[in-house]
């Protein structure tokens, strides 16, 4: 067959397309769907949002004008939600990389933690076809259930950390519901679990501190090359990633008494500012740290430049050692004194 006859055969050949069409009816909007020999199907509302038309079907008429009243109604209150088509999976890594907090500002630490719980728990639970439309309390609930569950993750974990892998998931909930992805978050309300709450039977008793005697055996037991840290520590109330982070020009030697200015923080190889605003703080610099800097010469320009911009990442710590030992109780604070 040449070329001119395969043409002319698709000419006379009848074109292939959907032969319903839509009838008007009494409900302004509310349209019949009738096949090529004119019967019933189905029936169409349609709502204009925005200037674009918005289309649902219906099996029956009284279900055509239900759907075309409550759309209009939500369309007044401007709750009437796009049909958006991202997943979850998708709205939670996009979510992850602009998120700029609620007005207190959003540390990019906090943010390399909520990508990492993101990546290594939320990826591994939730479906990747699982639209955001669809998510409901009851899917997040066994969400909670599955993190839970020793037999899931190889090991209990702890109601605390299962709190903070909903932190991220809550937030990002809370900001699709503001933006108008979703129309109620499904996240609100939802029940973590929490053990055993055990309230000391005298809450009104002395904060068990270091004795004099506990903090020397502390300091006589810490090592050498970390000595000086562990008394800046002790003697300034400093938290680790606030010690780490000192630099010389923090220290005003020609102060009376000589002071130590906490203005930033060491945390995961990222400098920043202070945990908290109370951070912010001077305290008397201890006599070893003073000795320490008046006889030590200071660091070329060429050395300081290349000690900012080389990432330093703090060592593991192990709390317990051989402390107990000496009778000092096992603490997990970040500081040594309190």
């Amino acid at each position: 067959m040449s070329s001119s006859e395969g043409k002319s055969a698709r000419a006379d050949r009848p074109a292939s397309r959907d032969r319903r069409r839509l009838r008007k009816t009494k409900t302004p909007g509310v349209y019949r769907r009738v096949d090529g020999d004119s019967r019933t199907v189905g029936y169409v509302a349609i709502v204009e949002v925005a200037g674009r038309q918005r289309k649902r079907g219906a099996r029956t008429y009284e279900e055509a004008r239900r759907i075309k009243r409550g759309s209009e109604s939500d369309r007044d209150r401007g709750v009437l939600q796009p049909n958006t088509r991202i997943t979850f999976l998708q709205f939670l890594d996009e979510w992850v990389e602009r998120y700029r907090g609620q007005g207190r500002g959003f540390r990019e630490n906090t943010r390399d933690e909520y990508r990492r719980l993101i990546r290594t728990q939320a990826h591994r639970y939730f479906s990747a076809r699982l639209k955001l439309v669809d998510v409901t309390t009851y899917e997040l609930a066994r969400f909670v259930d599955w993190l839970a569950e020793p037999d899931e993750q190889g090991r209990r974990i702890a109601d605390s950390t299962i709190a903070n892998v909903m932190m991220p998931v809550r937030s990002a909930l809370a900001t699709a519901t503001r933006e108008g992805l979703i129309r109620h978050n499904p996240a609100r309300g939802l029940p973590l679990p929490r053990g055993e709450q055990h309230m000391p039977e005298d809450e009104d008793g002395p904060i068990k501190v270091f004795s004099r005697e506990q903090l020397a055996a502390l300091l006589a037991m810490a090592p050498e090359p970390h000595k000086l840290l562990f008394e800046v520590l002790a003697g300034c109330g400093l938290r680790v990633s606030e010690a780490i982070g000192l630099q010389r020009l923090h220290a005003l030697v020609d102060e009376a008494p000589p002071e130590l200015c906490v203005r930033r923080a060491l945390v995961k190889g990222r400098v920043g500012p202070p945990k908290s605003r109370y951070g912010r703080e001077r305290s008397t610099l201890v006599v070893p740290a003073f000795a320490f800097i008046t006889s030590t010469p200071a660091p070329t320009p060429a050395a300081t430049t290349a000690a900012e911009t080389t990432r330093v990442r703090r060592p593991r710590r192990d709390r317990r050692w051989e402390a107990e030992a000496t009778g000092i109780p096992y603490a997990v604070a970040g500081t040594c004194c309190s």
